[in-house]
């Protein structure tokens, strides 16, 4: 689903704007995936928005960045995981940039985000996050 050439676009992005972080953004996904799985992701990242105060257009975007924020200690387990770790990057001051990618269907496999346990997961770290930060 992420074609190698993301890296390249990635890289370009990071050292174009001397970002610490660049987040791809899924090119596509209209193709890639159904309404209920768009609005899923929409949810997801428009609360980070409005909860959180972070610009998240893909969260869960493959990313490239200083080691740094890779290794920024993280209580969550679940998808929220990635909008803790970008608050806590926006928090300490990163400069944070987005770049579009690639993102193709799948040819193998079964996309397993979606699904209701995790739905529920990632809402109850959510939920944690909010209300001990």
């Amino acid at each position: 689903q992420w074609p190698a050439e993301n890296l390249t676009r990635l890289l370009k992005t990071y050292q174009e704007t001397q970002a610490d972080l660049v987040i791809g953004v899924r090119q596509g996904r209209r193709q890639v995936y159904g309404i209920g799985r768009r609005i899923l992701s929409y949810g997801f990242n428009y609360s980070a928005k409005v909860l959180l105060g972070i610009n998240a257009e893909d969260a869960n975007g493959i990313k490239l960045g200083r080691k740094e924020i890779f290794t920024l200690p993280l209580r969550s387990k679940s998808f929220f995981s990635e909008l803790e770790r970008l608050a806590a990057a926006y928090k300490k001051g990163y400069h944070i940039v987005h770049a579009p990618v690639i993102f193709l269907p799948r040819k193998f496999g079964v996309a397993q985000g979606a699904r209701l346990k995790n739905i529920a997961v990632t809402l109850k770290d959510f939920i944690h996050f909010l209300i001990t930060r």
